[in-house]
């Protein structure tokens, strides 16, 4: 069983957001395609794995790039078998020193992401989440 820390996580839908053709929202910052450890995140809903691709995807088309990985340590190539809960994280994330430097950016990015996340389920009544529960998290 390989460890998914060691491994980079696939980005919602399988893709590297760096070449999916969305701009970030995230202006000025790089787009990556893991996360760094140290890091500090948006974590912006835990799902199983079917429904957390569907969340990435959307945040995705909309311009958040976002990662789906497993929540626990399990082996990646399993988790879309067994539906393993995983958690969508945006790929933008803040550097220990500034992430409280950047607490007003913080809150109207979680204000984005939520009012997206109520959008969704307006368009999709199956949405399995309006991303209300999202959470920053160091990695």
């Amino acid at each position: 069983v390989s460890d998914p820390l060691s491994e980079p996580a696939l980005p919602a839908g399988g893709q590297d957001p760096s070449r999916s053709g969305v701009p970030s929202k995230s202006a000025g910052k790089p787009v990556v395609t893991e996360i760094q450890g140290g890091w500090n995140y948006l974590v912006v809903a835990t799902l199983p794995w079917k429904e957390a691709t569907e969340a990435g995807q959307y945040l995705a088309k909309h311009g958040y790039p976002a990662l789906v990985q497993p929540k626990n340590k399990v082996d990646p190539s399993r988790a879309a078998a067994n539906n393993t809960p995983c958690e969508v994280v945006l790929l933008s994330g803040y550097a220990p020193g500034a992430f409280r430097e950047a607490q007003k950016e913080r809150e109207a990015l979680m204000t984005n992401i939520k009012g997206l996340g109520r959008r969704w389920r307006v368009e999709n009544k199956r949405a399995p989440s309006d991303f209300s529960d999202a959470f920053w998290k160091k990695f």
